[in-house]
């Protein structure tokens, strides 16, 4: 980069305080470049089994939402060394919203017994057993709050969005930090910019570059409102029947609700709580049923409604709330709350 020589002082160091800055964020990613060379090439998740014409027959009546049948044939599996089935299994036990009346209705002891290896007071998870996968000692990490961005990252280097994802709100949850480092490597989702913009609202002094990215989001993007902006209905209704990070809800809406699955769409978006738990969902483990055949499967949408009967208390007066949203997704969650 050549600098021009000449004009005042001030004018020198202005530009010299621009070299500056641009030297310092491009160390920044040859230094990213360099440590998370791994990361970037890191292992696909073990997935052992998947093949197996028996996983197959379980993962398609888990998909269609049959969990009395699928889950003892996942268990089964998972014992015999599956690693596919144990892996889906895991995170299954530890996601409330991937749980079906049949398992939420289970004894407790069953339930141990079913979905988790023998250890402890109520059993272990099945990713204690798997310290050579990147997928299962990330998790680990997340659930015992010892993640960092770097966790993130790691999930993305795999294939695993979701997990990502999930793993930066945990990290918020807690009130980590290290969003803004990482922005520019490609394994940080997009759609969780927000965090790098609330990190930098945070620091002071970058509401110029907050301001240019915000700019570039579609009207209704849900990240808008994570900064504090007010989006229209319409708009918001039409990002999310449109929007790949939205695709969960569309597709639920546009099968239970098709005389309007915008409005069904806004409802369940309302009724999650916003934009981040809706970046919560999303395929348990992508290298074992990818986002894209998850989404559109019965269990996907029924993980929706169940996210929205587990998001508080559902009762009379939760269900009318919902109902002021959009009638027709307030008769499905009401639905499938009473089967617990």
């Amino acid at each position: 980069m050549r600098l021009k020589i000449g004009g005042t002082m001030k004018a020198d160091n202005k530009t010299s305080n621009t070299v500056l800055i641009y030297l310092r964020r491009r160390l920044r990613a040859v230094l990213f470049g360099v440590l998370l060379v791994p990361s970037l090439h890191g292992e696909a998740v073990a997935t052992g089994g998947i093949d197996d014409p028996e996983f197959q027959a379980a993962l398609r009546l888990w998909l269609d939402d049959n969990e009395k049948d699928a889950l003892p044939e996942l268990a089964r599996l998972t014992q015999r060394g599956n690693q596919a089935a144990l892996f889906l299994l895991a995170m299954i036990d530890k996601t409330v919203e991937l749980q079906g009346p049949w398992l939420g209705l289970l004894p407790r002891e069953e339930r141990s017994k079913l979905m988790r290896a023998p250890g402890g007071f109520s059993g272990l998870s099945w990713l204690n057993f798997q310290a050579d996968s990147v997928f299962a000692r990330t998790w680990l990490d997340v659930w015992r709050a010892t993640s960092t961005v770097q966790s993130a990252l790691d999930f993305s280097a795999i294939g695993e969005p979701r997990a990502a994802r999930r793993s930066l709100l945990f990290l918020e949850a807690r009130q980590g930090t290290g969003f803004a480092e990482v922005r520019d490597h490609p394994g940080y989702p997009d759609e969780m910019r927000y965090l790098v913009w609330r990190q930098w609202r945070f620091e002071g002094g970058h509401e110029k570059e907050i301001s240019q990215e915000l700019s570039k989001l579609p009207p209704g993007d849900g990240q808008r409102e994570m900064m504090g902006q007010r989006i229209a209905r319409a708009e918001l209704e039409n990002w999310l029947m449109t929007a790949p990070p939205a695709r969960q809800l569309s597709t639920l809406c546009r099968s239970v609700c098709p005389g309007a699955p915008g409005s069904c769409a806004w409802a369940a978006f309302r009724a999650l709580g916003g934009y981040s738990r809706m970046m919560s969902l999303g395929s348990p483990v992508a290298s074992v049923v990818s986002d894209d055949d998850f989404v559109m499967s019965r269990r996907a949408h029924m993980t929706v409604i169940r996210a929205v009967v587990f998001a508080e208390q559902l009762n009379e007066f939760r269900i009318e709330r919902i109902r002021a949203l959009d009638a027709c997704f307030a008769d499905v969650v009401a639905d499938e709350g009473q089967n617990f």
